[in-house]
């Protein structure tokens, strides 16, 4: 269910933002780089997903992100 919740908040910020991406299975493993996505709008969409489901992801867990995968399960985590 959460992943669900992540992943709709992730669409609705991309959507928002005009940034070409949708979260589907088939790109969930690719890097946000891979997906056209720079480390701009990359930090764009965190932040527009933090307010959208009132979390915060440490720096820590950011510095680790590659994939479009881990910043779902990072958040994921968050709303457990």
């Amino acid at each position: 269910m959460s992943q669900n919740k992540v992943i709709d908040a992730i669409n609705q910020v991309v959507q928002e933002r005009n940034i070409k991406l949708t979260v589907s299975s088939a790109n969930k493993q690719m890097t946000l780089k891979e997906l056209g996505i720079d480390s701009l709008e990359a930090m764009g969409i965190i932040v527009g997903v933090e307010q959208s489901l009132n979390v915060h992801l440490p720096d820590e867990i950011l510095a680790n992100m590659r994939t479009l995968g881990d910043l779902i399960n990072a958040f994921e985590k968050q709303l457990k």
